[in-house]
């Protein structure tokens, strides 16, 4: 475990974007579900905004936003990526538009302080 035997919480406002129907789905089974929209080539936001009975990107990022304004000093969060990605753009004052649009990667920390971004990349 990253934290070794330091103490740690978790907060339901973190979880992933519900994705409705589609919950469980790889891309592709969604793109073959829906051929106009392979042309596009949406980002993972855009397909879970359109995801039947799906959370939806305002609730999301309401929550997001939430968990955000709870916070008091500096913290560690580990989350997937789309959470990555919408909490990541509103520390950096980015329209919900443009989240999708951001780096994606694993294994790898993103460090925010007054609204720039760092990336920190392991050691090859």
């Amino acid at each position: 475990m990253a934290l070794g035997q330091r103490p740690y919480r978790t907060d339901p406002r973190l979880m992933e974007i519900h994705a409705g129907r589609w919950q469980g789905l790889l891309r592709d089974e969604i793109m073959a579900r829906h051929p106009d929209w392979a042309a596009t080539d949406p980002t993972a936001l855009e397909i879970y905004e359109a995801a039947e009975g799906g959370e939806g990107l305002t609730a999301f990022h309401a929550r997001i936003r939430d968990f955000m304004r709870s916070l008091d000093g500096p913290t560690v969060i580990v989350a997937h990526g789309l959470l990555g990605q919408v909490l990541r753009a509103e520390a950096r004052g980015l329209p919900l538009a443009e989240a999708g649009s951001l780096s994606n990667l694993q294994g790898c920390v993103y460090l925010l302080e007054n609204g720039v971004e760092t990336r920190l990349d392991p050691p090859e």
